[in-house]
């Protein structure tokens, strides 16, 4: 299993409309916002890594999202690696 913390930081006028976003996504949940500075820091779980680019890809998508930064990954040795000829292109 793989867990990163992202921080979203969103238009200033859209900020709702990012966390409205992000609470359908499956697999994340909004863990602090700071609506002064149109952010918010969410908690990512996918059982691969090509399932966190994925959603990391679909949350940098968002019309409403300006940046989507990494800040902290755990990787569980255990999970399963797919190969690189499998994951998605990040574009």
């Amino acid at each position: 299993m793989n867990y990163s913390g992202l921080l979203v930081t969103s238009n200033p006028q859209e900020l709702q409309a990012t966390l409205k976003a992000l609470k359908k996504m499956p697999n994340v949940e909004i863990y602090q916002v700071q609506e002064e500075a149109s952010r918010c820091i969410i908690v990512m779980e996918g059982q691969s890594v090509a399932d966190e680019v994925d959603g990391f890809k679909a949350i940098s998508e968002l019309p409403s999202v300006v940046d989507v930064s990494l800040i902290v990954h755990h990787f569980d040795e255990e999970a399963y690696i797919k190969p690189m000829t499998e994951m998605t292109p990040l574009n």
